[in-house]
């Protein structure tokens, strides 16, 4: 009986350590919990969702880029809007300046929204279904969503389309403005006043804080540099959160135009490729005065009679190549990098225009 008394006053002194263990366990992990969700929230007021990634960044200590602008007017970023989506605006004197550009103007080519879904990421798998889902234009040229916080524009295969013209506009947001408007929009040099106007303008589509993906220990380095942490790793890890160029590589199409990239199209998804980039710039409404398309039989047919020919109305030349500008005509297409739509992409559209 004693031996029984002992054994159970021994499994009772487990059972209360056990307990005592829990308990001081379950306490450890409220605390922590709490200890985190303070964090949080103090994280949370370090840096709110809605602050600049530049913002941090100077803060952090980083120089602010040349093209920075310190508190521009609303009226100066009306400007630039009306700059980039007309090509013109009131200018210093109160007059309409002349046309940017007889041909083009930068919302033709470059869409003002973000576009992919990660901004870490550059693909155009992703960012098709994006643009669907968002009805935004599948467009050649990159968005002006965030092109204040990249650190080199005209990347890339850009050098072979435009030589030295690149080593000026490479690093440099102003002159790569200045090389759009002249040369890519066959129009003219732009007045200092309009490039900081744009500028004024583009700033308003600068990245914000909750625009980028981060885990919580990464939001974690680049909260405690504001206590006394890390600051330069706090920098590292707030630009991994975006792609600081967008690469540019060009493709001369495939080498045997009736086989074409020998990938299986799909056609349903070749329709949505047309309407959200052929018909963006060739529908009744768009920019495109040469090429007038739209969904019915005559358009489909005006590519399916030239898909297998070496003809610069071909559709692999076309998307590849662009079209070129003629004298008495300078509008023309710009080229599609692979960047912007891939091989699958192309064999998706011919599978719609050929069905």
């Amino acid at each position: 009986m004693e031996t029984t008394i002992l054994t159970n006053f021994a499994a009772m002194k487990f059972l209360i350590r056990l307990l005592l263990l829990s308990s001081a366990f379950a306490v450890i992990i409220l605390f922590s919990g709490m200890t985190n969700s303070r964090k949080a929230i103090r994280h949370a007021f370090l840096i709110p969702p809605e602050k600049s990634v530049a913002g941090i960044l100077r803060d952090l200590g980083q120089p602010m880029p040349d093209h920075w602008l310190d508190s521009p007017s609303p009226e100066m970023v009306n400007q630039g809007s009306e700059l980039v989506y007309a090509g013109r605006t009131a200018g210093l004197d109160g007059q309409m300046t002349k046309r940017q550009s007889r041909y083009f103007v930068c919302a033709d080519c470059h869409n003002q929204k973000r576009e992919d879904p990660d901004l870490r990421i550059g693909n155009p798998e992703t960012r098709l279904e994006y643009s669907i889902e968002n009805e935004i234009p599948f467009l050649q040229a990159t968005t002006f969503f965030g092109i204040v916080n990249r650190e080199s524009w005209y990347n890339g295969d850009y050098l072979k389309k435009y030589g030295h013209l690149v080593d000026i506009a490479k690093n440099n947001l102003r002159e790569s403005i200045q090389v759009c408007s002249i040369y890519c929009s066959s129009g003219r040099r732009l007045d200092g006043w309009e490039i900081d106007a744009i500028l004024a303008y583009f700033w308003t589509l600068a990245l914000k804080y909750e625009d980028l993906e981060f885990s919580e220990s990464d939001r974690n380095v680049i909260a405690a540099a504001y206590d006394g942490g890390d600051k330069n790793e706090a920098i590292r890890v707030l630009k991994s959160g975006y792609i600081q160029a967008s690469p540019a590589h060009f493709d001369n199409g495939p080498d045997d135009r009736k086989k074409g990239y020998g990938l299986p199209g799909d056609a349903t998804r070749g329709s949505k490729i047309y309407n959200q980039s052929c018909l963006s710039c060739h529908s009744k409404e768009g920019p495109s005065k040469y090429l007038t398309l739209d969904n019915s039989e005559q358009s489909r047919q005006f590519f399916r009679s030239r898909m297998t020919n070496w003809g610069k109305l071909n559709l692999y030349h076309v998307v590849r190549y662009g079209t070129e500008p003629k004298a008495g005509h300078e509008a023309y297409m710009p080229q599609y990098p692979l960047e912007r739509m891939s091989k699958q992409q192309v064999e998706d559209l011919r599978a719609y225009l050929e069905r």
